[in-house]
């Protein structure tokens, strides 16, 4: 990838607790060298075309330890689409493929602390 085509947030799973379904997301802004880690609870998980599915269920998301993710949502990156954003203050959606393979993904904010940016992502 060409420095061109780098993007400038990059998120990393950290970690997930299955028993109280907390996830752990750093969010790293590349050009601003800063760290921010969120630690959430799933709010919903909706696949397809199907309608939104565990309401406040801690296990409706499903992500991986140390994946790494970037928005593109215009297809710079890859062929597929990502979609990152906060909703309000509260929340966290991640939004990934394009129609019936479309993961959409909400959790809910506990808190948000800036972190040592290390060597980065």
């Amino acid at each position: 990838m060409t420095p061109a085509e780098q993007p400038d947030v990059i998120y990393q799973v950290v970690s997930h607790q299955s028993d109280s379904g907390k996830w752990v997301i750093d969010e790293f802004d590349i050009p601003h060298k800063v760290r921010v880690r969120y630690s959430l609870l799933c709010f919903f998980s909706v696949s397809g075309n199907e309608h939104p599915s565990g309401h406040n269920d801690p296990s409706a998301c499903s992500f991986r330890v140390g994946e790494k993710f970037a928005e593109n949502a215009l297809h710079r990156l890859s062929a597929e689409y990502v979609m990152v954003g906060k909703v309000g203050e509260d929340y966290l959606a991640i939004t990934r493929g394009e129609g019936v393979d479309r993961v959409e993904q909400h959790l809910k904010i506990e808190s948000e602390s800036v972190m040592d940016y290390g060597n980065g992502p």
